[in-house]
């Protein structure tokens, strides 16, 4: 209890015993000793001195007090108007030093690994998964690193072409391509045109899902989807087989030279048959469509320029058929080559 409460309290108190009946006292029900009330009488004047005593000097200190916590209050704010500034500075640096870093590792790749290829060209909507990442991302600025294992993807309409120690590809819309090595390729889906240099030692490698093509220096055409794999071959030389090395049957198509007159006229109206995409139509479709007639069995082959090779599986069994180049693929071929 406070001083003032007390006070309160004991104010209270005399003034109930000085009003107190006199009848009351002398029946015994309550009694008085006039010293004693006089002694707390005198104790309450003395704690009502010392409680105005204090309030004058909380009064004359408040003044100072106030003014004391009004300029420490100003000098600290002086303090962080003064910092305030600098802080700002060194968090704008450190956050424009991050979006460098960022930038660094995303558009050029250095501080990812050591660049051998890049992204140099695009058109329409072209995305890189880094290696390692599920998640596509769009091309900020050209050229692009790219880094071992990064896949390079074009959506319908779009084409990308690639820089590469072995030469350069272009690819051709819905078509997704990744970057294994300073040797090697592999178009896991769509079609793109290569342009390798001839090399003195070692042959670099283009992959499909299904078949791997040893090159050594050479204009080559690739498509990839579920049903066939294909590759055309405009100028140089390559070597074909299947990824798992199984044998497969291999047939030639015929050449009009050996077409009987009946066979020339069915293979003139399958060939103006119109297809959506001729490297869409089922394998075994084009099979009869070139009117292919079996070789040999063999696990690779040689190809020639002029030539096409479709690999595809004919019940369960793997086959591929070599032919002249389809008019399909050579369209596509004129297409890309403006990007080489």
């Amino acid at each position: 209890m406070n001083k003032k409460a007390r006070l309160a309290l004991t104010s209270l108190l005399l003034a109930s015993l000085a009003w107190m009946p006199p009848a009351l006292a002398e029946n015994g029900s309550l009694s008085f000793d006039r010293d004693t009330g006089s002694s707390f009488s005198q104790r309450l004047q003395f704690d009502q001195a010392e409680s105005e005593e204090e309030e004058s000097e909380t009064v004359e200190n408040s003044p100072a007090q106030a003014a004391e916590t009004n300029r420490e209050a100003n000098r600290e704010a002086n303090r962080s108007s003064r910092s305030a500034p600098q802080e700002a500075r060194n968090s704008q640096a450190a956050a424009q030093a991050e979006n460098a870093s960022s930038a660094a590792s995303s558009d050029t790749g250095e501080a990812r690994c050591e660049v051998f290829a890049r992204l140099e060209r695009t058109e329409g909507q072209v995305r890189v998964s880094r290696a390692g990442q599920p998640f596509p991302q769009r091309v900020s600025s050209l050229p692009h690193d790219l880094c071992p294992g990064d896949k390079v993807q074009t959506v319908s309409g779009a084409r990308a072409h690639i820089g590469h120690p072995g030469g350069q590809v272009v690819m051709s819309e819905n078509s997704l391509l990744v970057v294994n090595s300073i040797d090697e390729v592999e178009l896991e889906e769509g079609a793109a045109l290569f342009d390798i240099a001839r090399r003195e030692e070692g042959r670099f490698t283009a992959r499909t899902p299904l078949v791997v093509i040893g090159v050594k220096g050479t204009r080559f055409l690739v498509a990839s989807n579920d049903e066939r794999n294909d590759v055309a071959l405009f100028s140089g030389e390559v070597n074909v087989g299947r990824q798992d090395g199984a044998e497969m049957a291999y047939y030639q198509a015929k050449s009009v030279d050996e077409m009987t007159f009946a066979e020339y006229q069915e293979y003139q109206r399958r060939e103006f048959r119109e297809f959506r995409d001729s490297f869409n139509q089922e394998f075994q479709d084009y099979k009869d469509q070139v009117m292919a007639e079996f070789s040999t069995f063999c696990e690779d082959v040689d190809m020639q320029p002029g030539r096409q090779l479709t690999l595809g599986e004919a019940d369960g069994q793997p086959e591929a058929v070599g032919a002249p180049v389809d008019k399909g693929f050579e369209a596509l071929k004129d297409d890309l080559s403006d990007w080489l």
